[in-house]
């Protein structure tokens, strides 16, 4: 049976196949589904295929519906985004997948342009589930720390250990329970970034202030010694699970000696090991040959890259393509 909605799926079984997946992240968890909901930003959906036989889930898709800019940039931006891949029970069959996959489709149809898969593991077992449903296939890298053992800071690069040496020397702090002002500080260097740099949207600050208390999330802060803020980490995760780096963005103009965008990478890589969580994942590596800036800068941190395939369905082909080039003619604004 399928099930399609927060209110037709239990909570128990939800949760139950959250234990047991090898597929489980934050963003399939029932916690992030509540805390996107209350963002004012991400509208999540979850569909869930379950076995009647036994009354077990064998798998469930969780994932947003966003928007960015005016009325009408808001209309051509629309997009459903599955963070973390679909959750999969053990011996799951392809067939299983590709049925759920479908209905998501039809589900989803004239609530957003397209849907995208964006996983953080490899799903190379169930690749043709999603190409049988039309999805195309985009090669991508992922990049995860392991933050289990204890030679995590000697596994860095040399020259980025002599920057956080430095930094700490000149008096720059950690600071993981950030003040409202804290966090608005650091919420200016994030827009600032993707305004400039990455031309990417950044959803409001009552995200950040909401994330900063609840069970899925941290904002960490770096500090210099006289208490400025001058970079910052959106961090998500569950206890006992992998650390997701969901936003990063450093002051390096200002505050150039003082490293702050090495110093936020380090920060979440230090909280990891200190909070035993496992696995640090910097979110995404890109591809070799066009994101290769990217996954240099990546591979100083001691950790290993994976592959993080992302899969893509149009849901209505003629708006995506009238929305990806609006979308690259705002980005040069």
């Amino acid at each position: 049976m399928i099930l399609f909605g927060r209110e037709h799926i239990d909570i128990l079984e939800w949760r139950t196949l959250l234990e047991s997946s090898s597929f489980s992240s934050v963003f399939q968890s029932p916690e992030c589904y509540d805390f996107f909901e209350s963002s004012g930003y991400f509208n999540p959906f979850v569909i869930a295929y379950r076995d009647d036989v036994n009354g077990s889930l064998l798998a469930l898709i969780s994932g947003t519906i966003q928007c960015d800019g005016n009325a009408v940039m808001r209309f051509f931006s629309r997009r459903a985004i599955i963070y973390g891949g679909p959750l999969i029970a053990k011996d799951v069959t392809v067939s299983v997948l590709h049925t759920l996959l479908n209905e998501l489709k039809s589900r989803l149809s004239g609530r957003a342009i397209y849907l995208e898969v964006r996983n953080f593991l490899d799903y190379s077992e169930y690749r043709d589930a999603f190409l049988s449903a039309g999805f195309s296939h985009l090669p991508y890298l992922g990049y995860i720390i392991d933050t289990s053992t204890n030679d995590v800071f000697s596994r860095i690069q040399r020259r980025k250990r002599e920057q956080i040496s430095s930094a700490l020397r000149r008096g720059v702090s950690i600071c993981d329970n950030p003040s409202v002002a804290d966090i608005e500080a650091f919420y200016r260097i994030l827009c600032h970034l993707h305004r400039y740099k990455t031309r990417t949207p950044v959803p409001p600050i009552s995200f950040f202030l909401s994330l900063a208390g609840s069970s899925v999330g941290r904002v960490i802060l770096m500090k210099n010694a006289d208490g400025i803020v001058i970079s910052g980490s959106a961090v998500m995760f569950l206890p006992d699970g992998t650390l997701y780096h969901f936003y990063v963005a450093g002051d390096d103009c200002s505050f150039k000696f003082l490293f702050p965008s090495t110093m936020a990478h380090w920060s979440i890589i230090k909280y990891s090991v200190e909070h035993n969580i496992a696995h640090c994942d910097l979110m995404g590596a890109g591809l070799p040959g066009i994101h290769d800036n990217l996954i240099a800068f990546k591979r100083k941190w001691g950790g290993a890259i994976t592959t993080a395939d992302r899969f893509l369905y149009p849901l209505d082909k003629l708006q995506y393509n009238i929305g990806k080039f609006a979308v690259s003619i705002f980005r040069k604004l």
